[in-house]
């Protein structure tokens, strides 16, 4: 699956629900405080980098291996290398 398509999912109905139940219970269990930094290991399409980077004052910055989904979560304005 490209990175586009694997993104794309997480706005049909069931996505949604599930990146957002999965981004709460992430966001509960970090326990972050502001302005603190995450580093996004495995970050795939950025998803998850970008729901963190919106949604906290964290100062947050995605790593994954595959240079097809770096490529992709760049276009989406997530920081990743």
């Amino acid at each position: 699956m490209n990175p586009a398509d694997y993104d794309a999912w997480y706005e049909t109905q069931r996505g949604r629900w599930i990146g957002n139940t999965e981004y709460r219970l992430l966001n509960r269990l970090l326990g972050a405080k502001p302005n603190e930094n995450l580093l996004d290991v495995g970050c795939g399409t950025g998803w998850f980098t970008r729901q963190f980077s919106a949604q906290t004052t964290l100062d947050v910055t995605g790593i994954d291996l595959s240079a097809e989904s770096i490529t992709y979560a760049r276009s989406q304005d997530v920081m990743v290398n």
